[in-house]
């Protein structure tokens, strides 16, 4: 098939921010494969992705460039720790200054897009974003009409509050960044000019034949949007380890083990289906199944070193009369039936739009609405729950899970042979109450840390 164009980024993210190892092996996803060493390449909705990191940048390539897409509609602000679904209002007001600084001193983006040859020379778009500055303002001159600048990309935030009174002698900080659009500094560099080794690594000749050059600074934008929140970039994620850590000295030896350890956002019909398929399976296995589904109902995104990617299917398709019998000779057996149902009762109910809607409902009503959809349980609806409609404070109980709690904090259920309705509410109102309303990102490290895989 003919290449399409790429996109190469690359953006400052300590390894204990986001781990891509863990994050993407932990039985989140069923899309990501490490293509090579370091490398990992997998889809976030229709768009193929290679990510590597170094201990302080995260490097993306993006192997299907659009140049008309779309933020998907249900990405919102609410992935702030201590946000709106976060600790109490005093606590928040303690850390906010703080936060805020750290943030911006973290929001330097640098962009970085490759020719075809390596040989050749390359472009280096960076996107800027001033230093913190204390600038001298009077007490008055910020009020909600000037609290950004002319051209309305610059973002104002005033720090000291607790001031001991509002006279006019006395001054406060604010703290100001550039917007990613506000100012965009094109160099060209000599034709000896090299990219680093992890970009070499990422982008093999075989799927980088038409880099794009002169990608627009809304669309480069919209695709470091599409990371921040696919990886919830924008939780501090430091803080939140340092939360856990407090409330609990089991996460401490956690935090250790697994640092990084990220919740990723990601589309509520994948995850539906997906999760039916993981219904007494392994992860090697769901993946398996996953793949199936894409390559047989899915449609065709690009070809990146010989292999072909292909988008999760529509509802629609996985509704359609035979799609059962097509999957029973796939080997998906049982769940054959479930996942036709699911798609056709989606398609009665609103389909994505009425997913997308529970995410602003309650848990308890999002968990018995999505056990509507034939093959979605109590663990099933509660890992799309959190995984895909922000509700951080879902716990996924299976028998690991359970092990996990009467082993390290509940050692009355250590005689339990199964997890009953009564042992599941158990479990999960322990993680909920110690964590709080991050309490199922805090049990997905707890869950990372004693996972074989990662035991080194």
């Amino acid at each position: 098939m003919n290449k399409v164009k790429s996109l190469f980024l690359h953006i400052p993210c300590q390894i204990t921010e986001l781990n891509l190892k863990i994050t993407l092996q932990n039985g989140q996803s069923f899309r990501w494969k490490e293509a090579s060493p370091g490398v990992w390449r997998g889809m976030i909705r229709d768009d193929v992705w290679s990510f590597s990191q170094d201990n302080t940048t995260l490097y993306c390539v993006l192997h299907n460039l659009r140049d008309d897409a779309q933020i998907p509609p249900n990405v919102d602000s609410r992935n702030d720790y201590f946000g709106a679904v976060g600790e109490n209002a005093v606590e928040r007001e303690k850390l906010n200054d703080n936060k805020k600084v750290k943030r911006f001193k973290a929001s330097h983006l640098s962009i970085q897009k490759s020719c075809t040859n390596f040989t050749d020379s390359y472009v280096d778009v960076k996107i800027e974003c001033d230093a913190i500055k204390s600038v001298e303002i009077k007490p008055n001159d910020i009020t909600a009409e000037n609290s950004h600048s002319e051209d309305n990309t610059i973002v104002a935030s005033v720090l000291n509050k607790n001031r001991k009174n509002n006279s006019a002698s006395n001054v406060r900080k604010k703290c100001v960044r550039s917007s990613l659009e506000q100012k965009i500094d094109v160099k060209n560099f000599n034709t000896d000019q090299k990219p680093n080794p992890v970009m070499c690594k990422l982008l093999k000749a075989e799927c980088c034949t038409n880099i794009a050059s002169n990608t627009p600074a809304t669309t480069v934008s919209h695709y470091l949007k599409v990371i921040q929140n696919y990886f919830r970039l924008a939780v501090d994620l430091n803080l939140a380890y340092k939360d856990w850590c407090s409330k609990d000295v089991h996460f401490q030896a956690a935090a250790q083990k697994c640092p990084g350890v990220r919740l990723l956002d990601q589309p509520p019909v994948e995850n539906v289906f997906s999760f039916i398929c993981s219904s007494n399976n392994n992860i090697s296995r769901i993946s398996g199944l996953v793949e199936k589904l894409c390559v047989e109902f899915g449609s065709l995104q690009c070809e990146v070193d010989g292999q072909q990617w292909f988008s999760f299917p529509s509802i629609e398709a996985l509704a359609a009369e035979g799609v059962e019998q097509v999957l029973r000779k796939l080997a998906f057996g049982y769940r054959a039936a479930y996942i036709h149902k699911s798609a056709r009762v989606l398609l009665s109910t609103g389909g994505e739009a009425w997913l997308a809607a529970l995410r602003d409902a309650p848990l308890s009503h999002c968990r018995a609405q999505l056990q509507t959809l034939p093959g979605v349980g109590p663990k099933v609806a509660d890992c799309i729950s959190l995984m895909s409609l922000n509700k951080l404070d879902s716990i996924p109980v299976d028998t690991h899970v359970f092990q996990i709690a009467a082993r390290l904090y509940l050692p009355a259920l250590r005689s339990t042979k199964s997890v009953t309705e009564r042992v599941y509410r158990t479990v999960a109102a322990h993680f909920q109450t110690l964590y709080g309303p991050h309490a199922g990102w805090a049990h997905s490290v707890l869950f990372s840390a004693d996972l074989k895989k990662f035991a080194s």
